[in-house]
């Protein structure tokens, strides 16, 4: 539990005890009154916070590894509850964690209530262990006395045996035609080709080409005479 001094100097000293202590937990939820917001839209007020101690607050959580909680309720936790033209309204209560909690208890959730009589909302944290058990296969042996149920089972079988067959099918044809399409590019010293039926004779012919090139017409020996 935090509750910061409106001081700016006091605060440092919290902040540089939280990031020593940091080192030394584990699953860590920090809730309290850090009495400084993270960003200026957290502060409704006539004059703007101060940029610096917005940085330093940051900072300090960064170095700790925690973040916000997702929170419903207030938006803002604290006001100073005077009239319409001097009023101020901020968010400086939260709850933070660091990835180890969130990783032991995923389920915690926080509630910002209405603050009442007080100038701070008061802030509500359910822990629950993540205890998701996966969807069982309940199966009823009276089943099988249905008339329909062998007609029922054997069609579903087959159904799921055509549908993987083809599955198999296409990703062995998209594989032939990528070792067709490198044949091709290398044949023809294409780097990049889109192949399709349309552009076939285009490589073909690149290929055809090449051959050409490559033929001996003829060879001519040091006395320089020529032979076919």
């Amino acid at each position: 539990m935090v509750y910061a001094s409106n001081s700016a100097r006091i605060r440092d000293d919290l902040w540089a005890n939280l990031q020593q202590l940091s080192t030394q937990v584990q699953q860590w939820l920090i809730l309290g009154d850090f009495n400084v917001v993270r960003d200026i839209s957290e502060r409704v007020s006539n004059t703007t916070p101060n940029l610096g101690d917005i940085m330093d607050f940051n900072s300090c959580l960064l170095h700790c590894g925690v973040d916000d909680l997702h929170s419903t309720g207030c938006e803002m936790t604290w006001t100073n509850k005077q009239d319409i033209d001097s009023i101020v309204w901020s968010k400086l209560d939260r709850a933070l964690a660091n990835s180890s909690w969130l990783n032991t208890f995923p389920g915690t959730c926080v509630s910002f209530l209405p603050s009442g009589i007080s100038d701070h909302s008061p802030v509500l944290v359910n822990v629950f262990e993540d205890k998701h058990i996966g969807s069982r296969f309940s199966f009823l042996n009276s089943w099988v006395k249905h008339p329909a149920y062998h007609s029922l089972v054997s069609e579903a079988w087959n159904e799921l045996f055509v549908l993987h067959y083809e599955r198999a099918l296409l990703a062995h044809y998209i594989e032939l035609r990528n070792m067709e399409s490198s044949i091709i590019k290398q044949k023809a010293k294409i780097d990049h080709i889109s192949y399709s039926d349309s552009s076939s004779k285009y490589f073909f012919a690149r290929i055809q080409d090449r051959k050409q090139q490559q033929i001996i017409g003829k060879i001519i020996d040091r006395n320089g005479s020529r032979e076919r």
